[in-house]
């Protein structure tokens, strides 16, 4: 309950997601304009939520992601069957989101990036049951240049 509160807004995640992110990174010591950038345009015009800045000018963009409705309402429903459909559903939506972030081609849009984007989940346990569901999903996602990473 307090889960679903916190994250309920549509409109809330994307800022709930990116907050976490932040947190995460100032917590491994990182400094934003040192060792990350928030919110930075690509040449193409788009926006990762961060961009790490590695040693020789090398960068990791990373976007996050929180598909959480279906995952929500699988935990919380009674009936098994029922349980299952949004588990698919939630697999589908988080697969859909390393999707669009592979066609971003992000690693082609920075100068001396690594050929990755990181997905960052912010909810462990939604990550968790999508790859119960799904075994596959990381090696899907990396093969799309994806890497999924929890907190």
């Amino acid at each position: 309950d307090a889960l679903r509160r916190m994250v309920s807004a549509g409109t809330e995640r994307g800022p709930w997601g990116e907050s976490q992110l932040r947190n995460l990174v100032e917590l491994a010591g990182m400094e934003e304009h040192v060792d990350f950038v928030v919110q930075s345009t690509t040449r193409e015009g788009l926006r990762p939520d961060m961009v790490i800045r590695l040693p020789n000018g090398g960068k990791i963009p990373v976007d996050s992601k929180l598909p959480f409705d279906s995952y929500l309402n699988a935990c919380e429903a009674a009936d098994e069957k029922r349980r299952n459909a949004l588990l698919e559903e939630h697999v589908r939506a988080l697969r859909g989101h390393l999707n669009q972030l592979s066609s971003k081609k992000y690693w082609a849009q920075f100068g001396s990036s690594v050929d990755i984007v990181v997905m960052f989940v912010p909810i462990e346990a939604s990550l968790a049951a999508a790859l119960r569901k799904e075994p596959s999903l990381l090696e899907e996602a990396f093969k799309k240049r994806v890497l999924i990473k929890r907190q």
